[in-house]
């Protein structure tokens, strides 16, 4: 899709109203005439001009298609906003896609199935975009953080103490997490989409959480195979599991407070664990040692997040060119 780039003399009409000229191309392009509405949508020196849509419903025709790549693709149309997905076959649908689709619609905030038949299933996604403050939208983005906050400080102290109930317990918690992070990709993606739902003052914000959370996620998944290998038997370096405690420690406390001193604290101790396994032991110290690392990847979302250069407005000129 390709963006074009316009300049347009403000003007001043009776009654105090301002009016700009809308691009001729677009008008037709869009299919529009006069008096159909527009949707304005002001933000932070911004103005969006756009036609009212919403997002169609999905069809998918799962014919010839292997079970497991039904699951993703509903998983994946989840995330992108999806309102309702229907999914039917040329042919009955077997017990076992049925039981993989009411499977799947578990690991989803707000998904339902609201009809099924022989050979089609109908699911629904309850949209809370329009609904979410940018409050709720950060409380999302922290319960992310403490969860794996939570989570590794609960991991390593199990491993340290020889407690697999615990390490078993800490891995059934994942489902709970990655059933979050869907949603908030989905609500970031909705946000993009529909300019009037955007909490921030701009879309960087939104790229920025989206960074965040994808990596909060990545960190989660590395956790899981830590536990994983040492339920499995792989011992694991005792200095090197207390330090990614520490580390995430203070990752958490630099997202709540934003104090840059704890940024050479984080990196002097991923560099102390990077020393401990430089040549790890086993899969499980491997894994550690991801773990360790996103821990600097999620450091430097959070920068992204809150280091900004300021703006400042063009010197606004009489005589530039404009329509």
């Amino acid at each position: 899709m390709r963006t074009n780039w316009y300049i347009r003399r403000l003007q001043k009409i009776r009654h105090g109203s301002y009016v700009i000229s809308v691009p001729p191309e677009w008008i037709s392009k869009e299919g529009l005439k006069p008096h159909n509405e527009l949707y304005i949508v002001t933000n932070d020196g911004c103005l969006y001009i756009y036609v009212p849509y919403d997002v169609d419903n999905i069809n998918i025709d799962v014919t010839n298609l292997d079970t497991s790549i039904i699951k993703y693709l509903i998983l994946s149309y989840y995330m992108q906003g999806a309102s309702e997905i229907h999914i039917t076959s040329q042919k009955p649908l077997g017990a076992e896609t049925k039981r993989l689709v009411k499977e799947t619609i578990k690991k989803l905030r707000n998904a339902d199935i609201t009809d099924m038949g022989l050979n089609y299933i109908i699911l629904r996604f309850k949209d809370e975009t329009p609904y979410i403050s940018i409050k709720d939208f950060l409380n999302e983005i922290e319960n992310m953080f403490r969860f794996i906050n939570n989570a590794v400080s609960d991991l390593v102290l199990a491993v340290i103490n020889s407690d697999k109930m615990v390490v078993e317990e800490v891995i059934e918690r994942i489902d709970d997490f990655d059933k979050n992070y869907r949603y908030i990709i989905r609500i970031v993606s909705k946000m993009a989409q529909f300019p009037q739902y955007n909490v921030f003052p701009s879309p960087r914000e939104l790229i920025a959480y989206a960074a965040l959370a994808k990596d909060l996620a990545r960190s989660v998944y590395h956790l899981s195979k830590v536990a994983n290998f040492y339920l499995h038997g792989a011992n694991i370096n005792g200095d090197a599991l207390m330090a990614t405690k520490r580390l995430y420690d203070e990752l958490y406390k630099f997202y709540k407070l934003h104090n840059l001193e704890t940024v050479a604290t984080i990196k002097h101790t991923y560099e102390y664990i990077k020393r401990l396994l430089q040549v790890p032991n086993n899969k499980a110290e491997y894994e550690l040692r991801r773990l360790a690392a996103y821990s600097i990847a999620i450091m430097d979302d959070i920068l992204n997040i809150y280091c900004v250069p300021p703006k400042k407005k063009k010197a606004v000129t009489e005589n530039i060119h404009a329509e």
